[in-house]
């Protein structure tokens, strides 16, 4: 009888420690996921703490961000949304931070209500293939809407509103434009079930077609080159106004070489009669410091 207790008490206790370790796992997000949150955190100035909360370890518990537990731990859901629609509780970042598109089991995405500074909306959004809720509505970028996003094939949810009441409403003058490269590519969403592109402009210009994200990053090589070559440019046409701004008039105009030379000698007498008449106050002095010594 006391072998059989003795074996129930070492079972229980067996059992004890694998739930826990299994609720320990379960708890804890993925290490590498868990630094692109801590990243993308840092990204932002977050003028009213709301991501305060999100530090420690068991990312999986952070207000806003979700797991899925059935496979892996993935964070598979980021909430960030601005519920407040405050310019005081809005996040602010220059453009959106690259860690996010790391996190590539996203299923659920919603930044809407932040500031992005004008920034163009990235293409990488592209990337976060699982997504089936997107939220990019009053979140300050500008310029043409991606057409890789018509890549997201499990999309059911695509919210892009920028109306400019709400906008204004916000507190934030906006001085961006959104447009859609026609609408295309918006029917290649084999899943979608809701969209709103309230206060976005439609060009129609069905030809024109969306850079890879290959061909951005060597745009981008190509502008740095650019622009370094741009710079040297101003430098030299800068050099040159300024050199013959000085010695254009000098040629030219006879009364101006006169006045200019004229103003050269009487400089260079003052400079030398200063020094000459420092060097003579020096040996001077120097000369009285003997007879005392």
């Amino acid at each position: 009888m006391g072998k059989i207790s003795t074996i129930l008490v070492a079972h229980f206790f067996i059992l004890i420690t694998v739930l826990y370790s299994s609720q320990v796992s379960i708890a804890s997000c993925i290490k590498g996921e868990r630094e692109s949150l801590l990243r993308l955190k840092a990204s932002f100035i977050d003028s009213s703490n709301r991501l305060a909360s999100r530090k420690g370890t068991d990312c999986c518990n952070w207000e806003g961000v979700g797991c899925d537990h059935t496979n892996g731990g993935h964070v598979v859901k980021l909430d960030l949304r601005n519920y407040e629609y405050s310019p005081s509780s809005a996040l602010l970042s220059n453009g959106v931070d690259s860690s996010l598109f790391e996190l590539k089991y996203l299923n659920y995405l919603d930044l809407s209500a932040n500031f992005f500074n004008y920034t163009q909306t990235p293409i990488y959004f592209a990337e976060l293939s699982e997504l089936r809720y997107l939220n990019l509505s009053f979140t300050y970028f500008h310029g043409t809407i991606p057409r890789s996003l018509g890549n997201l094939n499990k999309l059911v949810d695509l919210d892009f509103n920028n109306d400019n009441v709400i906008l204004d409403v916000m507190g934030y003058l906006y001085l961006g434009v959104l447009f859609i490269d026609g609408l295309g590519w918006v029917s290649s969403f084999p899943s979608l079930e809701y969209l709103d592109f309230s206060g976005i402009r439609i060009v129609q210009n069905e030809n024109s077609s969306e850079p890879s994200i290959d061909q951005i990053k060597n745009n981008s090589n190509e502008e740095d080159e650019l622009e370094k070559m741009w710079f040297w440019i101003i430098v030299m046409v800068g050099y040159g106004l300024g050199f013959w701004g000085v010695v254009g008039p000098l040629i030219l105009k006879r009364s101006w070489r006169s006045a200019y030379f004229q103003f050269m000698d009487e400089t260079k007498d003052k400079i030398y009669v200063t020094v000459l008449v420092n060097i003579t106050r020096l040996k001077q002095r120097m000369g009285g410091n003997k007879m005392r010594d």
